[in-house]
């Protein structure tokens, strides 16, 4: 009986627990509200701060990612549930909970989608927008896209309190291209269409023979707007400009740019209305010019400078010749007209000298101007070291720009004869089978004296023996190229060599009629050689080891034989002792 007792009382105490589960459970439910949060548009809004609040009782949530902000464990009571953005509030309604569990929050602001079309209903692209409300509280600011399409998002209506009418604006420099008002939410399903005060502007540019002009600048300058852009293949990339009406009336300027002078050069000047899509194409008066230069054989001249100058702009720009010898100029004003240059002047330039000139009136007649670069005879001396002409030597020489090369013989008086371009010459002097001198030369005059270093060299020989000592009475005989070589003796063991020109010598050392030493040295400059010999100098004479040698050995001997002859007596001399 007791068992059924604890049966029943265990059973009673799991319902009620249960019971009181349960109720718990729908407690928390039922004290759960559910805050829909949406904009203008039906969408839902998620990260939105959603405030509920009472006399007594203060709270906010944040809605996640499906749009809603739920508040649990709420008192039964009326709440007043508001969202506030960038101090606006855009969206309030009142609930009863717990009668209520579930409410929409629809907010007063949504996206205002815009369409930048101009004068003409194109689209404008990258446009920058400014929309303020009157109230100054909202600002925002966007760039159209390439449809003209600009979107504005969360944008409080026009009703609430501290918003007003809204200012949609958008300047191009000082200019103000759109200036409307709108009231937000607008009518429109779709976007809002707003024609900003700005047209398109194509300009082509084309040199006199039709071709596109290749480079420079053009100016657009109107009462409160200038812009510059640079010509590229005879187009110029403008887009969208505001018309005439707010900029009034527009000149176009064409400038051309020499920057090895900083000359700049204004080629056209135009004034237009841009009222509506404008296409306009300006030729000038400007063309490509060839210079050919040219030898007296007619043949092209490399790596000549050519410099132009004008009456009108002095210095104005220059070119080098190619390999064909043309010095091409691709943008060059004519010389008559509005814009002219006036007569131009050539001037030739090899080495940084000037070595001719001439003049030209550049006309749509021309194309091309040859002319012809005089060779200038130059005579060449050629002196050694001591100033004595240099004979019989060949000289070469070569124009490091043009590449033209020429050689000649000098006479009995070192003289060598050129007909040669101007300016810098790379010379080589050949004497004797050997180069001995090369470099460099300037030539302007028609004169030159060139000293040859390498001729004539002085050659100081020393002669000594093993350890150095002068050794004399020996016969020097030196030889450059199969000639034999005058040879003076200085002192003792001194010797005075003149070699003819740089190169190998041989020199042959002669005692009592017999070679005994053949060296070769390289000359280069004036220098003293030693040649040590293998021998000993003794009385003035050069003995050879080997019969240096065999005195000594002689010697020892005959010291050795006398000593033991010495010896020998000595000990066959009879002792004190056995004389009687």
């Amino acid at each position: 009986m007791i068992n059924h007792y604890r049966a029943c009382l265990v059973l009673v105490l799991i319902m009620l627990t249960l019971t009181l589960t349960i109720y718990e459970v729908q407690g928390q439910e039922l004290n759960a509200l559910e805050v829909v949060v949406m904009d203008n548009d039906g969408k839902l809004r998620p990260n939105i701060e959603v405030i509920i609040a009472n006399e007594t009782f203060r709270k906010s949530f944040k809605s996640g990612t499906n749009g809603i902000a739920v508040f649990r464990l709420l008192s039964p009571g009326r709440y007043a549930i508001s969202v506030i953005i960038e101090g606006i509030r855009v969206g309030y309604t009142e609930v009863d909970f717990p009668s209520m569990q579930r409410v929409e929050l629809k907010l007063q602001l949504g996206a205002l989608k815009c369409k930048i079309v101009d004068v003409d209903g194109y689209p404008v692209e990258g446009l920058s927008i400014t929309i303020r409300s009157e109230s100054g509280k909202i600002t925002k600011t966007g760039k159209t896209a390439s449809d003209g399409i600009i979107v504005i998002n969360d944008l409080p209506f026009s009703s609430l309190p501290g918003i007003g009418k809204y200012f949609l604006s958008a300047k191009l420099q000082n200019l103000t291209v759109i200036n409307k008002v709108i009231d937000y939410p607008v009518p429109s399903a779709d976007s809002l269409e707003v024609v900003a005060e700005v047209a398109k502007l194509g300009i082509k540019i084309s040199d006199a023979s039709g071709d596109p002009l290749q480079g420079g600048e053009l100016l657009l300058l109107a009462k409160n707007y200038s812009a510059s852009f640079q010509v590229k293949d005879g187009e110029v990339m403008i887009g969208e400009m505001p018309t005439s009406n707010i900029a009034g009336t527009y000149t176009a300027k064409i400038v051309l740019k020499y920057p090895a002078f900083g000359k700049n050069l204004e080629v056209l000047s135009d004034t237009f209305m841009l009222e509506r899509y404008t296409n306009k194409t300006y030729t000038i008066d400007v063309d490509k010019l060839v210079i050919n230069i040219l030898d007296e054989e007619n043949n092209p001249v490399s790596g000549i400078k050519v410099l132009l100058q004008s009456a009108k702009f002095g210095n104005l720009t220059y070119s080098l010749t190619g390999r064909d010898g043309k010095a091409t100029f691709s943008v060059l004003p004519y010389s008559i007209g509005p814009y002219g240059a006036g007569e131009y002047e050539v001037v030739i330039i090899k080495d940084n000298n000037a070595i001719s000139m001439f003049k030209f009136s550049f006309t749509p007649t021309q194309t091309s101007i040859s002319h012809t670069l005089y060779r200038k005879e130059v005579t060449l001396r050629f002196v050694k070291p001591n100033n004595e002409p240099l004979n019989g030597a060949l000289i070469k020489l070569r124009d490091p720009l043009t590449g033209a090369s020429s050689e000649a013989v000098t006479d009995e008086n070192g003289v060598a004869v050129f007909r040669v371009i101007p300016g810098r010459q790379i010379y080589s002097v050949t004497y004797l089978g050997d180069v001995v001198e090369s470099g460099e030369i300037n030539i302007m005059q028609e004169q030159a004296v060139i000293i040859v270093k390498g001729v004539d060299i002085n050659v100081v020989l020393k002669i000594i023996d093993w350890f150095g000592l002068p050794v004399k009475d020996l016969e020097i005989v030196a030889y450059k190229g199969g000639e034999k070589l005058q040879v003076t003796k200085e002192g003792v063991g001194e010797y005075s060599i003149i070699a003819p020109s740089r190169g190998i010598i041989t020199i042959d050392i002669y005692q009592d009629g017999n070679i005994i030493e053949r060296r070769r040295i390289l000359v280069i400059e004036p220098a003293i050689e030693t040649i040590r010999l293998r021998g000993i100098s003794m009385a003035g004479r050069l003995m050879s080891m080997d019969t240096v040698a065999t005195i000594i050995a002689s010697i020892f001997f005959v010291f050795t034989l006398a000593f033991s002859v010495v010896l020998f007596l000595k000990k066959a001399r009879p002792r004190p002792a056995e004389k009687k």
